[in-house]
């Protein structure tokens, strides 16, 4: 067993080095350290092969101690370099500090072509036909889909299945996660959850939900019975060869790297000039990488960004006779922010959708956006009577780069990082904080000049209390991402519905 193990310890060590180098992760004393240790079991195996002179086995057996040491001692110096480098760093999208090492992400383009955007287009269309599919069953069909600020990219149905008696009802739902694989051969694949009472099934790694698939899994929540097959499905497991192998297609490796190391390699088995040739070799590699310049590959980032909320300031209040107007007061208050808004603030409506008693409600907010400050209003009429509230927050989510393979470049020849970007975090600082306090103070006064020119138009005559709900700047300031998503004290606009 020894002696098998001593056998390919060179095939290891020689492996690794040629990977590390190709793949940019190592540095040239690891890769030097690692051929220093494979060299000596390179040298035995091959003259017990026959293929050397045993007068060069005994030679190595000199030295060998010696470039066994040597090595080693490249190896503790290159891993120590290697770590206060921070290429040992891993990418998960841990929180991102404002100095941190990922402010690169902030020269990413923003675009429509990015592959999450592409994603939020695939589920559209995939939901679109689940749905159609629903109705021309007359299944009624409660839907959700991930907001345009969601980390990740889905859409579920629910389907009111009603059962033999009316206190009998039946379990249905589809449930689609879109994944992400930025420069691969599939970029997107589907990953599908459909309940029938208590069975589960989930399929991964469907590449399309076309007509086909979604009427395979309509026939299968209609019929009792059937089991649910989608046969467009990338490789899960390497015995899967009738399944195509989603692999990166952008990058290739750098065959002239390769070459030049296998010969190096090769070069070792002539004594002492060729350990020489091996260190003339890997040199010239490693200053020819010195002037090849790498690159960063990205595909771009969504045009909005991902939350994570902390709450900051809030106010509220009940006008009864005014519950006519809601879609005026609105309008009014949307103007005015228009009208005296900073440069770079954006104004939009979007929609809330979450679970009510008895179906699933969606209503409509105001979004005021200004850099990480970000503010709602809420203009409702409960029959004659109008409640406006607006809460402002501070956004600790940002898009970040993650780093996916690194390569030569098959479109432009050059040596490049690929990278997508993830769902991270931001530290929040104390400027934040001062963007906060403006944006609360700004739609404040908007609410309040507009509520009371209708008041005055309407002759109501009510006190209203313009007290702003402050919450602790400190413990905003203290706090850290992780710590939040633990804390359930208060539950963040980003959880309920993204």
């Amino acid at each position: 067993m020894g002696m098998i193990f001593g056998e390919i310890t060179w095939i290891v060590s020689f492996i690794a080095a040629i990977y590390l180098y190709t793949s940019k992760r190592g540095n040239l004393l690891i890769i030097l350290g690692l051929i220093g240790l494979g060299i000596q079991s390179f040298i035995y195996t091959f003259t017990d092969m026959g293929l050397l002179n045993y007068s060069i086995a005994d030679e190595f057996y000199v030295i060998g101690p010696y470039i066994n040491i040597l090595s080693i001692i490249l190896l503790v110096t290159g891993i120590i370099a290697l770590v206060k480098n921070g290429s040992l760093q891993n990418n998960t999208t841990k929180m991102q500090s404002n100095q941190g090492v990922n402010l690169s992400t902030l020269f990413t383009p923003r675009n429509e072509t990015n592959t999450f955007s592409k994603a939020e287009k695939l589920r559209d269309e995939a939901c679109d036909r689940l749905l159609a599919s629903a109705n021309s069953a007359n299944m009624k069909v409660i839907v959700q889909r991930s907001q345009a600020h969601s980390p990740t990219v889905w859409f579920r149905l629910d389907y009111l299945s009603p059962g033999p008696t009316d206190d009998l009802s039946l379990t249905m739902s589809v449930v689609v996660d879109i994944e992400r694989f930025d420069y691969h051969r599939f970029e997107h694949t589907f990953t599908v959850t459909v309940q029938v009472g208590t069975k589960i099934t989930t399929l991964t790694g469907v590449m399309q939900l076309d007509d086909a698939a979604v009427k395979r899994i309509q026939d299968y929540l209609m019929t009792p019975g059937t089991k649910l097959r989608l046969p467009d499905r990338v490789r899960k497991f390497p015995w899967q060869l009738w399944r195509p192998k989603n692999k990166i297609q952008r990058l290739r490796p750098d065959w002239f790297v390769i070459g030049f190391t296998l010969l190096a390699v090769l070069l070792t088995i002539i004594p002492f000039i060729g350990v020489f040739a091996l260190i003339g070799i890997m040199t010239y590699l490693y200053f020819r990488s010195r002037q090849r310049r790498t690159y960063i590959l990205t595909s771009g980032k969504p045009t909005t960004d991902p939350r994570a909320l902390s709450w900051m300031d809030s106010w509220q209040a009940s006008i009864p006779g005014l519950g006519a107007s809601s879609q005026v007061v609105q309008q009014g208050i949307i103007d005015r922010l228009k009208n005296s808004g900073p440069e770079g603030a954006k104004i939009s409506t979007e929609k809330v959708g979450y679970w009510g008693t008895d179906s699933w409600v969606e209503r409509e907010q105001t979004v005021i956006t200004h850099r990480r400050a970000i503010g709602f209003i809420h203009v409702v009429a409960y029959g004659e009577t109008l409640f406006v509230a607006w809460e402002s927050h501070i956004n600790s989510a940002s898009w970040v780069e993650q780093r996916l393979s690194a390569g030569v470049d098959r479109d432009s020849g050059f040596d490049v990082i690929a990278n997508r970007v993830v769902a991270g975090f931001h530290q929040i600082n104390e400027y934040d904080v001062s963007d906060s306090n403006f944006l609360a103070e700004w739609l404040h006064e908007a609410v309040k000049l507009e509520i009371k020119l209708r008041m005055a138009e309407h002759k109501i005559d009510q006190e209203i209390d313009f007290t702003i709900q402050r919450e602790s700047r400190t413990d905003v300031l203290k706090s850290s991402p992780d710590s939040k998503q633990k804390s359930k004290t208060k539950a963040s606009r980003f959880k309920r519905v993204a």
